[in-house]
């Protein structure tokens, strides 16, 4: 009973292991390519986030400054964005993924 209090009271799910065993092989047989392209083009279109937490007593750092240095280093580098053409770069995505050619 202690154990359902504790589950309620963090807003945690408290199901039998068989239960979420059943549960989540119905899940995964329900997905398909599509569904997992869907949600992986989703995720990836997003904006990465940014969380910082500034300590207490410690300076205050200029937000935007931040920012632009975030964005620099995340944006995508030249030379690799112009190299994405070349047969190297095919070879190095086939030998980096185990998903088959054509899918």
């Amino acid at each position: 009973m202690s154990q359902r209090m504790r589950s309620l009271q963090n807003q945690v799910v408290d199901i039998a292991p068989e239960q979420y065993q059943k549960l989540r092989q119905e899940f995964l047989n329900s997905l398909t390519v599509d569904m997992l392209n869907q949600y992986l083009r989703q995720q990836l279109s997003q904006d990465m986030a940014l969380v910082l937490q500034q300590p207490k007593g410690e300076p205050e750092y200029n937000m935007k400054e931040l920012q632009a240095t975030w964005e620099k280093l995340m944006a995508p580098n030249p030379a690799a964005t112009a190299a994405s053409g070349s047969a190297d770069t095919v070879d190095a995505h086939s030998e980096a993924s185990d998903i088959p050619p054509g899918q």
